[in-house]
């Protein structure tokens, strides 16, 4: 079987697994979707680094990677919307808000920087993890 194109459509409901709610409807459930391999591509490798000595060029680089600032990007890329997120003071709902945010030339809409800064650093993670899951191919396409 060939390999399948990704499903750039394709968007789904994600629950943290510490949300003490989850499974039910008072869970906080956020609206991800896939991101292009573009967009990967840049995201990771903005936050890859390469240094190598320059007294020293034939050794081995080091390398960095930013790996929490990778999982923020690709949750602002990847998160399309939420529902009970809660302010911790007033228990009222905090509001999704896009903004624009230009990557390779290309416009994306993207949650802002300063409401995805309330999202526990946790839960971003898991976002990323699961996001750049959609961009892989799974394990039955590999087998076949």
């Amino acid at each position: 079987m060939a390999i399948k194109a990704l499903n750039l459509g394709k968007s789904w409901d994600f629950q943290s697994k510490s949300d003490p709610d989850r499974g039910t409807d008072q869970a906080t459930t956020f609206k991800l979707h896939s991101l292009d391999s573009r967009v990967m591509g840049k995201l990771r490798d903005n936050t890859t680094k390469f240094l190598v000595d320059p007294s020293n060029p034939e050794d081995v680089a080091e390398t960095t990677v930013n790996a929490e600032h990778l999982n923020f990007e690709t949750a602002q890329f990847g998160c399309e919307g939420w529902t009970n997120f809660q302010d911790p003071v007033t228990g009222e709902s905090i509001e999704i808000k896009m903004v624009p945010r230009r990557l390779g030339g290309k416009s994306y809409q993207i949650v802002d920087p300063e409401v995805m800064r309330l999202v526990p650093m946790s839960v971003i993670g898991e976002m990323g993890e699961d996001i750049r899951a959609a961009n892989e191919l799974s394990e039955e396409d590999v087998k076949n």
